[in-house]
């Protein structure tokens, strides 16, 4: 009886030792795996549909859809004490919008085509922290923009947080701070605005493969509280003296991703975003407007190899 007692102790402790002693993972982006340089392109295309009420002091509820293709270049140029630097640029921007069926989107081309000519520099560490980020070629017409707010254009429309200081297991979870994207681009650098995080939880799901290539796959949700005095930015524009601008909203994100478990790279991410934003708008020709827009959108970022790949939309698979 004693002997059956202690087989089945030994059998309970060595279940329980199995149970804790799971397999870790350390999270680190590896950007000298391969010979640098080392060039990552990654196509970005987004789906927006919503409304718009308040606009010209107008009550009626107008729709109001967006399209954004572009593609995303990051060319890892050298890595010191584990630290890569990293130079971004966007090409083959595409975009439409229109609201209650009048096309607006003429201003957003000619941004796109400023944006274009840009570039910009990080520093990034294996953890994916941002130490710092600069400038080049913003035009004329976008001088009173700059990357304020802290913002990276690698982590800028990936959204990935910082990974984890410890190893994590399939399960895990950890919490983070990433800024939310494109609000670096609205930083004018006198106004000092305080632009937007986004409170991050993360989940290690699982270990799948992703198109043939050994992934982590992640699962992400993102709270984004919006509240932004933007009155400055107009004082330091000509013609738009006086007017004033605030903006208070929320916005959640659910995202599912594939990392390249060789490298941490991002082979593919998708995201949903459900948008409330409210505006108050002062001092303009057609007097006070309080504008509230509301949105649902669809973005896909996947990591492409063709040296000839465009901005169209890309597939779904995996």
């Amino acid at each position: 009886m004693k002997l059956v007692t202690s087989t089945a102790l030994l059998w309970s402790i060595a279940l329980a030792v199995a149970a804790t002693a799971q397999d870790t993972y350390t999270l680190r982006y590896k950007f000298d795996k391969t010979p640098l340089p080392r060039i990552l392109t990654y196509k970005i295309n987004m789906d927006l549909n919503g409304t718009m009420t308040g606009m010209m002091g107008s009550e009626e509820e107008q729709p109001m859809k967006m399209t954004q293709n572009m593609l995303m270049k990051h060319k890892v140029t050298g890595v010191k004490d584990g630290v890569a630097t990293i130079i971004s640029s966007f090409k083959d921007m595409k975009f439409s919008m229109d609201v209650n069926g009048m096309d607006v989107g003429s201003q957003a081309e000619a941004m796109a085509d400023g944006i274009e000519k840009m570039t910009l520099t990080s520093h990034v560490n294996s953890r994916g922290e941002t130490l710092d980020t600069s400038v080049e070629g913003i035009p004329e017409g976008m001088r009173q923009m700059s990357m304020g707010g802290g913002g990276t254009a690698f982590s800028l429309l990936s959204m990935m947080p910082a990974f984890p200081t410890d190893p994590i297991a399939v399960g895990g979870t950890w919490d983070s701070t990433v800024d939310y994207p494109g609000s670096a681009m609205i930083a004018s650098a006198k106004a000092k605005l305080k632009m937007p995080k986004a409170k991050v939880k993360a989940t290690l799901v699982g270990l799948e493969t992703y198109k043939g290539i050994p992934a982590y796959k992640l699962e992400l949700t993102y709270d984004v509280p919006m509240d932004m005095d933007m009155g400055q930015m107009f004082a330091e524009q000509p013609g738009a003296e006086g007017m004033t601008m605030k903006m208070k909203g929320k916005t959640t994100i659910k995202a599912t991703a594939y990392l390249d478990r060789g490298t941490c790279f991002v082979l593919n991410m998708k995201q949903d975003l459900d948008s409330m934003t409210n505006m108050s708008i002062g001092g303009t020709p057609a007097g006070d407007m309080e504008m509230k827009m509301a949105s649902k959108s669809k973005i896909l970022l996947e990591q492409v190899t063709d040296e000839k790949a465009t901005a169209e939309p890309a597939k779904t698979g995996g």
